[in-house]
């Protein structure tokens, strides 16, 4: 990920271990498997910057 910063979110534990196993089985990191499921999922908001 170009110009991606670490962010911390909390997780259920059951909910981190079925990612964790799911991009474990893609062959994926965490990060990648998490960023594209809530890219397909969360809504597009454009973010207007003055300046």
């Amino acid at each position: 990920m170009c110009g991606a910063r670490g962010r911390k979110i909390g997780l259920p534990d059951e909910v981190h271990d079925r990612l964790w196993q799911e991009a474990r089985r893609k062959k994926l990191t965490v990060s990648t498997l998490a960023t594209d499921i809530l890219n397909k999922n969360l809504p597009r908001f454009t973010v207007e910057r003055e300046g």
